[in-house]
């Protein structure tokens, strides 16, 4: 597992290959270093409205409000916050310039509780925005 690389959406991984790598491995963090909590632990995750049952959460909230700002550029984004027992930690991995991502077993995590709810900061366009030959369509602004 030297080679492991944790860059970008872990969606390249989906739930039931997170599930069964850890019914084979066992908890594991990566880089090494980081044990199983002994006890159920806070996590956090921001993301659009839609992505609400994701597998990558965070136990920094700060962290998860700079990622749900990066989020609300595709839409309406929340932050949330559940409770994961120990056995609902899977592996923790490092990604560099977000922290330990504790990525957890969301079939079985309960009472996740809406924190914040950020405004969609996308630029307001109408339809006459993407019709061909305004020029309008070609500029963004801010």
């Amino acid at each position: 597992m030297h080679n492991l690389r944790i860059s970008g959406s872990m969606s390249a991984v989906r739930r039931l290959s997170w599930t069964k790598i850890s019914e084979e491995v066992g908890f594991f963090s990566y880089p090494p270093g980081r044990n199983r909590p002994a006890s159920a632990i806070t996590v956090y995750r921001g993301a659009t409205v839609d992505h609400l049952r994701g597998m990558s959460w965070t136990e920094n909230r700060n962290v998860t409000l700079l990622l749900s700002r990066r989020h609300a550029w595709y839409g309406p984004a929340t932050v949330y916050s559940a409770t994961a027992a120990s056995t609902q930690v899977l592996p923790f991995l490092w990604r560099e310039g977000e922290g330990w991502t504790v990525v957890v077993h969301v079939a079985r995590i309960g009472g996740i509780q809406l924190v914040k709810w950020l405004q969609d900061h996308r630029p307001a366009r109408s339809l006459a925005d993407h019709l061909p030959g305004n020029s309008r369509s070609l500029m963004v602004t801010h």
